[in-house]
């Protein structure tokens, strides 16, 4: 079942950065930087979604195959 934007808005409000999704996510992504820059374009930041492109990590959120190992970790 697909989530509704405002579940997954509620979702990423409540992420505590621990990075247990991360180390879950077959594409490598750092979940809790990439949903921190998605907090800061919630807040109206139109220019933070820049960053995802700056992003450290091998994967980025474009390379996310929703999957859910991510969703399965997250406490």
């Amino acid at each position: 079942m697909k989530e509704t934007r405002m579940e997954i808005t509620y979702r990423i409000r409540l992420c505590k950065a621990c990075g247990m999704c991360s180390k879950s996510c077959p594409a490598q992504i750092n979940i809790p930087e990439a949903l921190g820059i998605y907090k800061e374009y919630q807040a109206g930041d139109m220019e933070i979604l820049e960053k995802l492109d700056e992003m450290e990590s091998p994967g980025k959120p474009v390379d996310c195959i929703e999957c859910g190992a991510c969703s399965a970790k997250c406490s």
